[in-house]
This record gives C-alpha cells, sequence and structure tokens, in this order.
C-alpha cells in the first residue's frame, strides 16, 4: 500500500491510503481485498520520526472446497509504531 503524507498545521504529516488488490487464491470465487491505513509521523531530529499506523484489511473469499463450499468473513486490525528515517 501506497502511504500519503499531507502536512497539517501542526507540523505533524498525516499518513493515510485506500488500496484495492485482487485475491488470488485457488479458490474459484476470490472477493477483492480492501486495505485502508491512516497515521501520523512526528519528527524527532533532523532525518528521523516516530510514527504511528492503524491498518485495517477486509475481504470475504469464497469457493468450492470437497463436498461443499466455504465462505470466511476476515477482518484484520493492526496498529503499527516504529522510526522513520528520511535521507
Amino acid at each position: 500500500m501506497t502511504m500519503q503524507q499531507c502536512p497539517s498545521k501542526s507540523h505533524h504529516p498525516s499518513r493515510h491510503g485506500l488500496q484495492k488488490t485482487i485475491n488470488n487464491t485457488s479458490l474459484r470465487k476470490h472477493r477483492d481485498v480492501y486495505h485502508l491505513a491512516m497515521g501520523i509521523e512526528v519528527p524527532v531530529f533532523k532525518g528521523i520520526g516516530l510514527f504511528t499506523e492503524y491498518k485495517y484489511t477486509t475481504t470475504a473469499p469464497r469457493g468450492e472446497i470437497s463436498g461443499g463450499q466455504a465462505k470466511v468473513d476476515l477482518d484484520t486490525h493492526h496498529l503499527v509504531a516504529g522510526l522513520a528515517f528520511h535521507w
């Protein structure tokens, strides 16, 4: 996912992105996968910042399996934090 940075008035760039991908599985009927992410980065030194991001992913693959059909609703939530280096 490509994260976009938007400068804000408080000099803390926000980070956000939305992406749609195709679920490439062996299931005959696949569903799209959607990713949503947002976060913020705070500079601490020249070229170094601290960031935190929230990421959400959702999909609902369906397919035929031995003896029937299967459908799984998948929703994941991730909270990520770390150092960002810019040079």
